[in-house]
């Protein structure tokens, strides 16, 4: 026998229902897919194009504070890492910042909208 599963969305409008429409879990915009050697696939889902991010050895003060441009955390850049994002056959590239806690960065990551720096990202994998 199957059990019934339901979805952040409907657990949240159901035990709270009068919860702001940007607090309601939906449909995310973006997913990361950790492939080995920290390398990262970050992928659009409604547009199915997927970007490459190779992370980029840290420097500088470990006490200066970065902002991931994912779930907008700030923290040490020891919590932090800073990815390049290469455009195949071009030699431009983009650099973002991410939480290293991949789970609890995908966990604040409440916002539905698309993120403009993010939205970059994807000009690179035409």
């Amino acid at each position: 026998m199957s059990e019934k599963t339901y979805s952040d969305r409907e657990i949240v409008l159901e035990l709270f229902p009068a919860t702001h429409e940007k607090l309601i879990p939906q449909e995310r915009l973006y997913s990361l897919e950790e492939l080995g050697s920290g390398m990262l696939q970050l992928k659009h889902i409604k547009l199915d194009k997927a970007v490459l991010l190779s992370p980029v050895d840290p420097s500088g003060s470990n006490s200066s504070l970065l902002c991931c441009d994912l779930c907008k955390h700030q923290a040490l850049r020891s919590q932090m890492q800073i990815y390049r994002a290469h455009a195949e056959g071009q030699m431009s590239y983009r650099y973002i910042s991410l939480c290293r806690q991949r789970k609890a960065c995908l966990g604040r990551y409440i916002l539905h909208e698309p993120i403009e720096i993010i939205e970059r990202l994807f000009d690179l994998a035409n």
